[in-house]
């Protein structure tokens, strides 16, 4: 009796849906998973070339080609002087680049602040989008329902979430990486408690977002992939307790990774910036402590960024706040921790009457700089307060010479008997930072990684 070689399993109306042969089974998959599965491998569909070309206005292109609904062509557009890979649609529209990769996304969601505008433009201009529902990065600030739209276009104006964008692909084009098209919006409203922001409008337009996101991917034949999200969301809120604020910014944050996994998204980033006008900062202290149960990461301290007399930040604190949003989500990524140095502990030196050692939480060495760049007080943004809240002068702070992640304090007189309260940068800006630095990516000073405010009971 003669074997078969080869035999089908599965017949469907149109054909062979499962064979098998001696190497294994064949399998013949549908044009709609073909699909999926070119977008997921960032694998598009053959070009052709184009006759009309009048979508690409007065542009100098070159090699112009039809690429599905859109046309591919090289140009020399600022901010480079050689030719890169554009595309625009073929009704017409913006020009965007033609990146390699998933259609990225780095989102906001929080008080009306997070949404503030600038007079200037992405420098990354192509490279830097938002959808083409004509409210740009700023969204429609919870007054606005939006609609998941699916087209993409450049901005007109700068905001803080598209300064993040524009300095992530601004350091990727300086390690010579792969530069991205990334979508950049901030959703935000009037909410007065955090419990409101998490059922508000802002929430429901980010979900709104984050669908139109994947429709624009699957239009490019890309799959989505979102970076981060940041909860831009603190002073907003004077009612809630600190406890409750804690307890539900984590509801908000698993709030956020449910609606990214509904919609087949892999996990993002979450950013979380609360301490804006010198509040919340007991709490962000405490958020810092729960990096590890996701990618929750506290980029930098508010305290180090250039303000106005509102408050808000300037356009200079804005790209500096950028400029270390982007170093905090590049580590992640890479695998590696992203930690601001957070004071952890204080307590009493045995056997001295007048030293204090305090544990900070930092993956680099210690820095007190004597430089002061920030301005901070005499204690360099350290207060001691007794049992009544009277401040203990205090005469020297140094690096432990025996822990470099470690701090003495030494008070004028002997410390006084009683519960002692440390602070740090509690009433403005403080001088611990750790060995790390970085390079500016908009011109300003060298960046440092400075530690968070805390509030201790010293021990």
């Amino acid at each position: 009796m003669r074997h078969k070689s080869n035999d089908v399993i599965l017949r469907a109306r149109n054909g062979d849906v499962i064979a098998w042969d001696y190497t294994g089974l064949v399998l013949r998959l549908s044009d709609q998973v073909i699909a999926d599965i070119a977008a997921r491998l960032g694998l598009g569909t053959q070009s052709a070339s184009v006759s009309d070309t009048s979508a690409l206005g007065d542009i100098d292109a070159w090699n112009p080609r039809q690429s599905g609904d859109w046309i591919v062509f090289d140009a020399c557009l600022s901010p480079f002087n050689y030719s890169r890979s554009y595309r625009v649609p073929a009704r017409g529209g913006d020009v965007i680049a033609d990146t390699p990769g998933p259609l990225m996304a780095l989102l906001t969601i929080g008080g009306p602040s997070a949404s503030d505008a600038y007079e200037a433009t992405a420098r990354y201009r192509h490279h830097v989008v938002a959808p083409a529902d004509e409210l740009g990065a700023s969204g429609g600030g919870g007054t606005v329902s939006n609609w998941a739209e699916s087209g993409l276009q450049t901005l007109a104006e700068a905001t803080q979430i598209s300064d993040f964008a524009d300095a992530v692909v601004s350091a990727r084009h300086g390690a010579s990486r792969a530069l991205p098209l990334v979508v950049a919006r901030a959703e935000t409203d009037g909410s007065t408690t955090i419990e409101a922001l998490l059922s508000g409008p802002a929430m429901e337009n980010l979900s709104k977002v984050i669908d139109g996101l994947v429709k624009a991917a699957s239009s490019l034949e890309k799959p989505a992939r979102i970076l981060a999200i940041t909860v831009d969301y603190g002073p907003e809120d004077i009612t809630t307790d600190p406890t409750s604020f804690v307890a539900t910014m984590g509801h908000l944050v698993d709030a956020l990774l449910a609606e990214v996994h509904k919609h087949g998204l892999g996990e993002p980033v979450i950013l979380l910036r609360c301490d804006r006008l010198g509040m919340r900062m007991s709490e962000q202290w405490y958020l810092s402590m729960l990096s590890g149960r996701s990618k929750l990461v506290v980029p930098a301290p508010g305290y180090m960024f250039e303000k106005d007399g509102f408050g808000r930040l300037t356009r200079d604190g804005s790209l500096a706040q950028a400029a270390m949003d982007s170093a905090a989500l590049d580590t992640v990524l890479t695998g590696e921790r992203w930690q601001c140095p957070v004071p952890l502990l204080a307590e009493r030196i045995a056997g001295q009457n007048n030293e204090i050692e305090v544990i900070v939480a930092a993956t680099e060495d210690l820095v007190i700089d004597s430089g002061n760049p920030l301005g901070a007080a005499d204690g360099f943004g350290f207060e001691l307060l007794d049992e009544g809240g009277t401040s203990v002068a205090i005469s020297e702070i140094k690096v432990a010479s025996s822990d470099a992640r470690a701090l003495h304090l030494r008070t004028a007189k002997k410390l006084p008997k009683g519960k002692l309260t440390l602070r740090y940068a509690m009433s403005g800006p403080g001088a611990l930072r750790d060995l790390w630095e970085h390079p500016s990516w908009h011109g300003s000073p060298t960046l440092h990684r400075w530690a968070l405010p805390a509030e201790l009971q010293v021990w």
